[in-house]
């Protein structure tokens, strides 16, 4: 008989925390980043014969932090996710683009295709928050390569975290808890949710702003999580009826924030239940 023991989950100290919830928030921005035009060329004479070629949207998007046995940093995160790639001409020329030697080399590329390009995205991650260490791409892990720089979702969401080199000595209120404290309030969230929308949109964001925008996604997700079991269970009359498909953390950071800027005068009362009744305005129940 061979013993099987569990493996136990890796301890985070409480001042690293903060920075693990913004690569968890990196990961869903990066799950939810749509495709991307990779090129476009004209085919025909047309104006109608083009053929244009995709990456995205992500799969498989993973993330995970570990021990560190660098004395660099206490914590290597990383991100890992695919990227397929497809061509798409418009409905009304197909037909004669498959006829073409435009079609022909396509669908042959098509069918060689040996998958999805794989990335890796690797991070050290402290009490000084996120530090962006390497962006690596390969259909085989073994023979990564350097990512090219460019501007798409993937790429400016897991670059949206800096961290500068002497901040892990500097005192942090972020890392000290000051994010769920600040939070607390109605400024608070429209703090922390302005901070994910403009993340989302592609805009820079501080590791500041980053940290306390993984805490309101976080707790947007926990709530929408929480809300769906309770109203699943006999008996429970629901504060609220989420659409059956689910609500996107980023979607309900939208709304949130739209209804506190429509309500300057509920700033300073508690955030959470600006939440509620933010989301029950947009989702009331029959």
């Amino acid at each position: 008989m061979v013993p099987l023991w569990a493996q136990s989950r890796p301890q985070i100290d409480a001042n690293s925390q903060p920075a693990v919830n913004a690569l968890s928030a990196i990961a869903r921005t990066i799950k939810e980043c749509p495709r991307a035009l990779s090129s476009e060329k004209k085919w025909g004479k047309a104006p109608a014969e083009i053929e244009r070629w995709y990456v995205g949207p992500p799969q498989n998007v993973v993330w995970d932090v570990m021990p560190s046995s660098s004395v660099r940093t206490p914590y290597i995160g990383y991100i890992e996710f695919s990227l397929p790639e497809t061509y798409w001409v418009p409905d009304e020329v197909k037909d004669k683009f498959m006829r073409s030697d435009a079609g022909s080399s396509a669908e042959l590329a098509h069918l060689v295709d040996p998958g999805p390009m794989k990335y890796r995205y690797e991070f050290d991650l402290g009490p000084g928050g996120l530090d962006l260490t390497k962006m690596l791409k390969g259909r085989d892990p073994a023979q990564r390569v350097d990512d090219s720089p460019d501007a798409t979702c993937w790429q400016n969401a897991a670059r949206s975290v800096r961290v500068v080199s002497n901040q892990a000595t500097t005192p942090n209120p972020v890392t000290n808890g000051d994010v769920r404290q600040r939070a607390d309030d109605g400024n608070g969230f429209l703090e922390k949710g302005s901070a994910a929308v403009r993340a989302d949109d592609g805009e820079q964001v501080s590791q500041h702003d980053m940290i306390g925008a993984g805490y309101c996604l976080g707790y947007l997700l926990g709530f929408a999580d929480a809300e769906s079991l309770s109203s699943a269970l006999e008996g429970n009359k629901p504060l609220l009826c989420l659409p059956k498909q689910g609500l996107r953390n980023l979607q309900a950071a939208r709304m949130v924030t739209k209804w506190l800027k429509d309500h300057p005068s509920e700033l300073h009362k508690n955030g959470r239940i600006s939440v509620v009744v933010a989301l029950k305005e947009a989702f009331p129940c029959p």
